[in-house]
């Protein structure tokens, strides 16, 4: 069966708290596999860096994200976006 990649992101402090580090990440929801990463700002930027992190066999799966506004450009026949609480992303 075809995979569903949960794309999300999470913030860590480095250093202190003004220095924040954004971790974009992308598992499969059936295997539990971590598919890409990318660690940077929390902008277009990044989001664009960690979408090219993927691995093109991966990218082609159906897509999982919040509502985060940079997701919204990625792989818009494939993806939804899911709301906090009804287990669609992580």
């Amino acid at each position: 069966p075809e995979d569903i990649l949960a794309l999300d992101e999470i913030w860590s402090l480095v250093d202190s708290k003004a220095n924040r580090a954004w971790h974009g990440f992308a598992i499969g929801r059936r295997t539990q596999q971590l598919v890409g990463w990318h660690v940077g700002n929390r902008d277009q930027v990044s989001a664009n860096f960690f979408l090219v992190e993927i691995p093109s066999k991966d990218s082609i799966c159906r897509s999982r994200t919040g509502p985060w506004h940079c997701y919204q450009c990625w792989l818009k026949e494939k993806h939804r976006i899911g709301q906090k609480g009804t287990g669609e992303t992580n």
